[in-house]
This record gives structure tokens, sequence and C-alpha cells, in this order.
């Protein structure tokens, strides 16, 4: 799933993807934040994700923030409340994670 936020992005532009460097990534998000999974009800498919790193604020190195890595919601799932559903989830991990803050990012090409 990783794969395909980043091919819908505007990343591959400048970069082509790295299967190793998104290994590793993905470890030090499991190490320093939480990946959110959404699946369906019926078959448990995985069809969305959030990946929060938690990081120092850099206003205040003493306070948390959760800062989004990734959001992606499989095509066919979009449009149907799940991404305020998985921002909601994502903002209570955040918090659970002792994060104070927490940073969304929209891409020149998120739908």
């Amino acid at each position: 799933m990783g794969e395909k936020f980043y091919s819908e992005s505007p990343f591959p532009a400048f970069a082509a993807w790295d299967t190793d460097s998104a290994n590793l990534h993905i470890f030090n998000i499991l190490d320093n934040g939480v990946i959110i999974l959404a699946e369906t009800a019926d078959t448990a498919e995985v069809v969305g994700l959030v990946a929060l790193m938690c990081v120092p604020w850099p206003y205040n190195a003493k306070i948390m923030m959760a800062t989004e890595m990734a959001f992606y919601i499989e095509p066919e799932h979009r449009g149907l409340s799940l991404a305020k559903a998985m921002k909601e989830c994502a903002e209570a991990a955040a918090e659970l994670e002792g994060c104070k803050v927490m940073s969304l990012m929209a891409l020149s090409t998120t739908p």
C-alpha cells in the first residue's frame, strides 16, 4: 500500500521508489510512531493507512508532535467518510503516544 501511496504522490517526479528505503522507513515509524490500518468489515481487507512519526515539536522540543508520513485510501473506498474516521483515529493514537501537536499534509495530488 505504501508503494501505491508513493505512485499517486508527486514524489516519483524526482525520486524512484526504493523498497529497501521504504522498509527502513516503516521500521522507523513503528519504533517512533504509529501505523493505523483501515479494513473492510466483511473481509478484513486493508483499504487504507495512516502513518505517523512522533518527533519533538520544532518550537519546543519538550513537546512531541505527530507528523503524517503517509495517508492513503484505496480509490474504490474514497468518498465514504473513511478519511474523516481515519483522521480521528490518528488524532486519538497521537494523543496516546504523548503527542500534543499533530501535523497533516495535503499533497498537490491529493484527491
